[in-house]
């Protein structure tokens, strides 16, 4: 029903490391199974950890895999990001910049806990008692399931341990950027607040969908809510009702909503009913409701966007989706108009800021980073990346 959001998590993306190994690697050499694919000064970028970044981009509908010329504009995007992402290790690497013995245990232990639990979970066998025991005899298994592959899982191992302690060094040497950022003053939150209100209001006012994505983006990043609302704008929420139950059993879908119709005329809260009956997992008794009026009609499917936008205050329709099951729904309350005080942003406002600034600090330093570290990549050998079979 809804049209798929796309959020911008390109700060994720860079906090994420590329660990996980692809257990099947189409498009590799049969002599080396994990060829390298990048090296960025010191550090060497792995085929395994490509392919997994890839597959994570598409899957957030961030790489369109549909034309060759959309393939490589997506391949360039993660090795983009791979490279940003090992620069810091590099340049630590090149500094000298080292973690203290006890970093490094915790680094390797953190390796060693996501690995096991990554690739032995289903190899563990509860009937051994002891847990070393346990451990070597699900390792034993998984080098027999996986020796026509050539995987051991001494080398899995070794490569999760090897990342858990690069992303300990980066985050520490990427911490000593920062140490001299002074925090956001009073002035400086409350100048930032008296110039952006009045451009929000204006924005708004002209584009009800700027706002919505702006209530989105704060949703999804926590930065600073918008600080006004347009007018006309209200919140609906829905009942989904299956055609099967949360057991997957066929139900009457046609008498549950009738019992739900039922309850809502007898005056039964509405809130309590979607925690008892709703099967739409995005909608949330706690939650405002989705954002509906006049300018939103590109952020539904169309059928629910009408039959939204005819409610009056609280009233009720109901919409066959057919197979997927009836939607009950309900507008429940206006977007609030008011502005927002600074007092209530203040602190949002300054931790905007301040992430702004090192942000700042961590973009410059990439550029003195990448003046420093030969950057190889060894495009070749992803060329099938992406590519159907």
């Amino acid at each position: 029903m809804f049209k798929n959001k796309l959020h911008t998590f390109v700060a994720l993306c860079l906090a994420l490391t590329f660990l996980t190994l692809a257990m099947v690697c189409g498009g590799c050499s049969a002599a080396i199974p994990n060829p390298v694919v990048a090296k960025i000064g010191d550090v060497e970028v792995t085929y395994s950890s490509f392919y997994q970044q890839f597959e994570l981009y598409a899957s957030y509908g961030l790489i369109d895999t549909s034309t060759p010329e959309s393939l490589a504009e997506g391949r360039k995007l993660v090795f983009d990001m791979l490279v940003s992402s090992a620069l810091p290790v590099a340049e630590a690497h090149r500094e000298g910049f080292t973690l203290t013995e006890d970093e490094l245990t915790a680094a390797r232990q953190k390796g060693r806990d996501a690995a096991d639990n990554y690739y032995l979970e289903d190899f563990m066998n509860s009937s051994i008692e002891d847990e070393n025991a346990r451990r070597e005899a699900a390792i034993n298994q998984f080098n027999a399931a996986y020796k026509s592959q050539h995987y051991q899982y001494k080398d899995i191992l070794a490569e999760f341990e090897d990342e858990y302690i690069n992303n300990a060094l980066r985050d520490k040497f990427v911490a000593t950027l920062y140490t001299d950022i002074p925090e956001t003053t009073d002035e400086e939150a409350k100048a930032w607040y008296d110039e952006n209100l009045p451009e929000e209001q204006e924005a708004y006012a002209a584009d009800p969908a700027a706002y919505y994505d702006a209530v989105e983006s704060y949703a999804y990043s926590g930065d600073v809510r918008p600080l006004e609302a347009p007018e006309g704008l209200f919140y609906v929420k829905h009942i989904l009702i299956k055609s099967k139950n949360e057991d997957g059993e066929a139900q009457d879908v046609n008498a549950k909503v009738d019992e739900v119709l039922q309850k809502i005329l007898d005056g039964q809260d509405f809130n309590a009913l979607i925690d008892e009956y709703n099967q739409d997992t995005n909608m949330t008794s706690m939650a405002v409701g989705n954002i509906m009026g006049e300018g939103l009609q590109d952020k539904y499917g169309e059928e629910y966007y009408n039959a939204a936008v005819a409610l009056g205050k609280d009233d009720v329709t109901t919409l066959d989706f057919g197979d997927s099951g009836v939607y009950i729904i309900k507008r429940v309350d206006d977007v609030n108009t008011a502005t927002v005080v600074y007092e209530d942003v203040a602190a949002e406002i300054k931790d905007k800021l301040f992430n702004d600034k090192k942000s700042a600090a961590y973009d410059a330093a990439q550029q003195e980073w990448k003046a420093s570290n030969e950057v190889k990549l060894y495009e070749q050998r992803v060329k099938y990346v992406g590519v159907s079979k």
